[in-house]
């Protein structure tokens, strides 16, 4: 449940006018106080004035009670407005202005009168309750010969008093009000102005949390109000120095994961995915979204149970860990995953990452060098069985019979002849690759045609080849940049198959076709079957082994011509019909290949 809190300056404000209320009224009962005090003061010296009058008038009279001394008496009384009595020594009253001296009783009781028996003027203030109000009294002893010989004592009511500070209070209570509003609405202006840096700080943190770091809290007038707005400016600026060394980390980070070939994923202990980079989005065919997870569980943005269990295995796992995995595609993918616990500085276990490397191509290079392996030994084996064979049988006393003697050794000879020319075209093959895997293929601008005409040239001097009938189809002034030998060997390659299986005339064309130069040889041949056409390029793929091997043929000519159109950041397609030909084009691309 959330507490509501109220704002300072109404905190500060009913202290501030309580602190103005209390000063106005203490000021305003002491100031009445005074008054009452002075004005008492007053009339007691009126009084006290009076009584002196009375006993300077009293001279040497007889103090016994007389009818004359009460007319005195009586007439100073109505003159003044004030009651008169004169007392003997013992407290009787001898005279009294108000009343009829033989009915008064001892005043010797009175407090007032006591104190001045011993010789003390007094006064004092009572209620009286045959009046019923409160009087003020003054007693003065007339001293004869040292002694006390009579008392004069006057009393005034105290309503004069009232009368006197009835206006006096209301104009107090009036100037208090007036003062108490004034402190009111300057406590409030005060409370308003020491509330108003607070506020302004508040504000300013409150865009500090929303990310407004450049802000800034004004000058504040008092100390602790200053060094408070310093240390809120300087944790802003801190906080912008910080954030911006962080979020340049953090595009330096990113920068380095997209930039990374191997596949980063990183996933908290709860297998939510912390961050993945732009490897692993392609290698499972993610949407771009899929970079800014979220949160979100690993499960819902890749569907992979056996990486989701080898994730699990990470988070559980002490050590590294590492294994293989195979993604079922039209053309399957393999990936080497490492594993490991995402740990931060202090050591906590927080997550953990995986880092995927595609090792497809070494799979697949795998493959062929095995393949290859075992196609060579298959391929070799042929011949070199043959030659020891016929070897056998002549040491065996085949060599008495010179008929059967020559052709064994012709035999011999030709699967020799055989051996050396599959030794030197995987040798070559070999040598291209090599060339194409270190960017060691150098590329000249030149003329086309000489390199035509001299692969059709060396190919005059092959089993059938002086008989054929090639005609050369190329633009004189047609230019691309290769490499003259490989593309030579290329098309003598093309060629030598023409004149093997083709029959009837062989054109070699080299045109120009939008941003390509195409070399093509195409034949009259029987043409080859749909079911091979996706394998003749393979290594050792032919389509009538009987034949090839009867005239010859190794089974790497169309794979080199293959790897080289790839040396020229070209390729290579072949079209053919059945009983009407074949047609193998060279594309070459006519702006010269970049090699670094």
């Amino acid at each position: 449940m959330t507490t509501r809190r109220t704002p300072i300056r109404w905190q500060l404000f009913p202290t501030y006018l309580l602190v103005a209320l209390v000063a106005t009224v203490v000021s305003s009962v002491l100031s009445l106080r005074l008054l009452h005090e002075l004005h008492q003061q007053r009339l007691q010296a009126e009084l006290e004035s009076r009584v002196q009058i009375i006993a300077v008038a009293l001279g040497d009279r007889p103090l016994t009670r007389s009818a004359r001394l009460q007319e005195m008496v009586l007439a100073f009384g109505n003159r003044s407005g004030t009651r008169i009595t004169l007392l003997d020594p013992t407290g009787v009253v001898l005279a009294d202005s108000d009343r009829d001296p033989s009915d008064e009783e001892s005043f010797a009781n009175r407090p007032e009168v006591a104190e001045a028996l011993h010789g003390q003027p007094s006064s004092s203030i009572r209620y009286s309750d045959d009046l019923q109000r409160d009087l003020l009294f003054y007693a003065l002893p007339v001293l004869r010969q040292g002694e006390v010989a009579a008392v004069v004592r006057a009393s005034m009511p105290m309503r004069a008093t009232r009368d006197f500070l009835g206006p006096a209070r209301l104009q107090a209570i009036t100037a208090a009000a007036i003062a108490i509003l004034l402190a009111a609405l300057l406590s409030l202006l005060i409370a308003r102005g020491l509330a108003r840096p607070f506020e302004e700080m508040r504000s300013a943190a409150g865009r500090f949390a929303r990310g407004d770091l450049s802000y800034r809290v004004g000058p504040v007038s008092s100390e602790e109000g200053a060094q408070l707005a310093a240390a809120l400016n300087g944790m802003a600026q801190q906080l912008e120095r910080r954030i911006a060394d962080l979020e340049q980390r953090n595009r330096e980070q990113e920068t380095l994961l997209a930039g990374m070939v191997e596949g980063v994923l990183a996933v908290d202990r709860a297998g939510k995915v912390l961050t993945l980079n732009r490897a692993v989005r392609e290698l499972f065919h993610l949407p771009p979204e899929a970079s800014q997870p979220s949160g979100r569980g690993l499960e819902e943005i890749i569907r992979n149970p056996d990486l989701l269990a080898f994730v699990r295995r990470t988070l559980e796992a002490s050590a590294p860990i590492e294994e293989e995995l195979i993604l079922r595609e039209a053309a399957p993918r393999f990936l080497r995953l490492h594993g490991s616990a995402l740990r931060l500085s202090s050591g906590q276990h927080v997550g953990g990452i995986v880092v995927f490397n595609e090792v497809t191509r070494e799979r697949n290079m795998e493959k062929e060098r095995r393949e290859l392996v075992a196609s060579v030994s298959h391929e070799l084996r042929t011949p070199v069985t043959a030659i020891r064979g016929f070897l056998e049988t002549l040491r065996d006393g085949a060599l008495e019979q010179s008929t059967e003697a020559r052709r064994f050794v012709d035999i011999a000879l030709r699967q020799s002849e055989r051996l050396q020319s599959l030794i030197e075209d995987l040798l070559r093959l070999a040598r291209i690759e090599r060339d194409i895997e270190r960017s060691e293929v150098t590329l000249t601008e030149q003329p086309v045609r000489p390199i035509l005409a001299a692969a059709i040239d060396a190919c005059r001097g092959m089993p059938g080849g002086q008989d054929a009938e090639i005609h050369l189809d190329c633009p004189a002034d047609l230019r691309v940049a290769v490499n003259a030998e490989l593309l030579e060997q290329a098309i003598g390659n093309l060629l030598s198959n023409a004149i093997r299986y083709g029959s009837g005339p062989i054109r070699v064309m080299g045109t120009a076709h939008e941003s390509k130069a195409e070399l093509a040889v195409h034949d009259q041949g029987p043409g080859i079957a749909p079911e091979h056409r996706d394998r003749v390029f393979e290594r050792f793929y032919v389509v009538d082994k009987a034949r090839s091997r009867r005239q010859g043929g190794t089974g790497l000519g169309l794979a080199i011509v293959k790897h080289v159109a790839r040396a020229h950041g070209g390729d290579v397609t072949m079209e053919s019909r059945p009983e009407q030909g074949t047609t193998f084009t060279i594309r070459i691309p006519l702006t010269p290949l970049r090699r670094s």
